[in-house]
């Protein structure tokens, strides 16, 4: 009975990857003492439907993965009490690196498959969450795999210029790797070395610099692409904290997308790069990015905008541009 059980529920999530049903049964089997399914099992089953595009997309199959996680592997500190417990959460999880190093691949396939795929992002997340607690319980191994999910990630940003909820895991990992104390040596960015500090500083602050040079890069080579300017957002809004000089020359180069269709004389290589990139009938679409990262900036630095100037944003782009220069001048 119990073998055929675990054959039906698997045929089911073949055929609807969001069968609820099926999951809580094979639960239940998991559960079972003696059982003929075990977790270990089911996790490989799970991958393999991950294959598929409805299956991939399956908020419910990712949940019940992270509960065979759960099932699986201890908590640290042991949770006595299980309505104190996250139940979609693998933070303090005593999962082995080589397992959250083969999750952050499933992610990243399960991405390529289904393109913007919210619900791997976040389970990439809660796996980098989980790898943090490691990091910090001085696993062996475990800082070398963060060190590479965030090369991984960030490589994934400069082959997927539209997926912004890349974009955002990334600036997540970054916001979690604040909570380190490691120092490492920062690297070369994409503004003036006079803007940044030349000493080695906490792993936070050289990511909060090669992640706003990064997409610095990315938006002069994609300057169409609403969703690296969403990412030059988040950077500059961590990079702010770290130095005000340096958000303040990627803001004034911003700036000048702004004003003119083609680039002046001596202008930055940066802005050369932008209008390189830009056929002519995509530099109005260009210019509104920059126009709506300016006014974002205006918010976050001035404590919002008067209320005549909203409608400008839309109705009369270049009464817009004047207020701002005059603001940022």
């Amino acid at each position: 009975m119990a073998d055929d059980l675990v054959y039906t529920t698997a045929l089911l999530l073949i055929a609807n990857p969001t069968h609820n049903t099926a999951l809580n049964r094979r639960k239940q089997l998991i559960r079972m003492q003696p059982s003929n399914l075990t977790a270990d099992e089911d996790i490989k089953f799970i991958a393999a439907l991950f294959g598929s595009k409805e299956a991939s997309k399956s908020s419910v199959l990712w949940h019940h993965r992270r509960w065979l996680f759960r099932h699986l592997y201890p908590m640290f500190p042991p949770q006595t009490d299980p309505t104190q417990c996250d139940s979609d959460s693998l933070e303090d999880m005593h999962i082995p690196i080589d397992v959250l190093r083969s999750e952050f691949t499933l992610a990243a396939r399960a991405s390529e498959i289904y393109p913007r795929n919210y619900y791997a992002w976040l389970h990439r997340y809660l796996c980098a969450q989980c790898l943090i607690s490691r990091v910090k319980g001085g696993v062996s191994g475990a800082l070398e795999v963060l060190f590479q999910e965030v090369e991984d990630s960030r490589e994934w940003m400069e082959l997927h210029v539209s997926d912004y909820t890349a974009a955002q895991y990334l600036f997540r990992l970054l916001i979690m790797l604040r909570s380190l104390s490691i120092s490492v040596p920062l690297p070369p960015p994409s503004f003036p070395s006079d803007l940044f500090p030349s000493f080695a500083a906490s792993i936070s602050t050289a990511y909060d610099y090669s992640m706003a040079s990064n997409a610095l890069s990315l938006v002069a080579s994609y300057p169409t692409h609403e969703s690296l300017w969403l990412y030059l957002r988040l950077s500059c809004g961590a990079l702010q904290e770290q130095n005000d000089s340096a958000t303040r020359w990627i803001v004034d180069l911003v700036l000048t997308l702004t004003q003119g269709n083609h680039p002046k004389h001596g202008q930055h290589a940066l802005v050369q790069k932008v209008y390189s990139s830009c056929r002519t009938d995509d530099i109005p679409t260009m210019r509104k990015y920059a126009l709506y990262f300016l006014v974002w900036t205006t918010l976050l630095q001035r404590d919002g905008l008067p209320d005549d100037v909203i409608p400008h944003i839309l109705t009369d782009a270049e009464s817009t541009v004047t207020y701002l220069a005059e603001l940022f001048g």
